[in-house]
């Protein structure tokens, strides 16, 4: 899992535009979004099952190609 501040300071676009694909990843069910247990200030993102096989049809595809 990753904070919802990272990942958006990794993504290199303005924060507004990867909370707005956060939340939609999330809505999607990609990704979970869940509080930092030690700080509720903190909220962390982490890839769901579903996330993680659509990565890897994305790459078998990528290589197929």
């Amino acid at each position: 899992h990753v904070s919802v501040s990272s990942a958006c300071i990794a993504s290199s676009v303005p924060a507004t535009t990867a909370l707005r694909h956060i939340n939609r990843l999330s809505k999607e069910g990609f990704i979970t979004r869940f509080a930092d247990p030690h700080d509720r200030r903190r909220v962390f993102v982490s890839i769901t099952e579903r996330g993680t096989a659509m990565v890897g049809e994305f790459l078998i595809n990528l290589n197929s190609n």
